[in-house]
């Protein structure tokens, strides 16, 4: 039987590579996208820390902190802006990336049905040819023995 090689097994191999390496790049933007939204808690956290403090604190002093925490607003509203505007970013770079990976995946797929398909042909016509070499082989057989059996009755006469 002969060996089933596929004409497209490197331009599979190639979409398979590709397909894993825009699944790794999914992971990353989701870590990714975790880590800012984890720093967008933690910047509301030690806001309303500070805000919390400042309500504490003696009334003499707490219009002094209050001043404070006016002024650093603008600051805290950027940074949270900023932060905003990354998870925008790496939200659209996500699904830009998921529909590329669909796509590397639905081609993966059609090259893994054409490659399967192309097996089962190939092993159609191995078998198709295995059974012409039998039939071949039987009727060389069946021919011999009377080709023998003719000969031994014309030499017997």
């Amino acid at each position: 039987m002969s060996r089933f090689r596929w004409r497209l097994q490197k331009l599979l191999d190639v979409t398979a590579q590709r397909e894993a390496v825009l699944r790794q790049e999914m992971f990353r933007l989701a870590r990714e996208l975790a880590r800012v939204r984890q720093e967008k808690v933690r910047v509301r956290a030690r806001r309303r820390a500070l805000l919390d403090g400042v309500l504490q604190g003696d009334s003499g002093e707490r219009l002094a902190q209050q001043q404070l925490m006016v002024r650093c607003a603008g600051a805290a509203r950027r940074q949270m802006a900023r932060l905003d505007a990354a998870l925008d970013r790496l939200a659209a770079q996500r699904a830009e990336r998921r529909k590329d990976l669909l796509a590397a995946k639905a081609s993966r797929e059609t090259l893994e049905r054409m490659r399967a398909d192309a097996r089962r042909a190939h092993e159609r016509e191995e078998t198709r040819r295995e059974q012409i070499r039998l039939d071949d082989g039987a009727n060389t057989r069946f021919a011999r023995k009377v080709i023998g059996a003719r000969t031994s009755v014309t030499a017997g006469e």
